[in-house]
């Protein structure tokens, strides 16, 4: 039987606490407790990383389609594309493959964004709280990934 990813991590976290207690040399213990906060963020984003990247797969593609009668022909074929395309691949509940929705889609944001920012030149009323929201949304997911992908590179 293969054990579960979080039960690795807690054993390599005892492991480590064990060897925290019997360790005297202090840039080793220091070595340590680095070792261990990584494995513990590491840990706190794996119970977690599915649920949120779902999340922000559904907030993005809320966004999108809030934006679509917005936006000019061209743009609007490109951002119902980028649409189908991601919910086609949503069953894939592979890490790599949820951050690839998230980033097509956050880059089809930003082209909403700047339409919505620099070409529409009407008085839509949502859409100052469209801006708004794709902006909270953007900074969320960099927020995450700010704290997260550092972490995962030197794991």
């Amino acid at each position: 039987m293969k054990p579960s990813v979080p039960s690795v991590l807690a054993a390599v976290l005892r492991g480590i606490e064990d060897s925290s207690r019997a360790e005297q040399n202090p840039v080793k213990l220091f070595e340590l407790r680095i070792l261990r906060t990584v494995i513990e963020v590491i840990n706190r984003d794996w119970d977690g990383a599915v649920p949120a990247r779902i999340a922000e797969i559904d907030s993005a593609m809320s966004l999108l389609r809030r934006g679509l009668p917005l936006v000019s022909d061209s743009l609007r074929d490109e951002l119902q594309a980028t649409l189908a395309r991601n919910e086609a691949t949503r069953s894939d509940l592979h890490l790599s493959a949820l951050d690839k929705t998230i980033d097509s889609l956050n880059a089809g944001l930003i082209d909403l964004h700047e339409y919505l920012e620099v070409e529409m030149h009407c008085t839509y009323q949502g859409r100052r709280e469209l801006i708004r929201d794709i902006w909270t949304h953007l900074e969320a997911c960099a927020r995450r990934r700010a704290v997260i992908e550092p972490l995962w590179d030197v794991a």
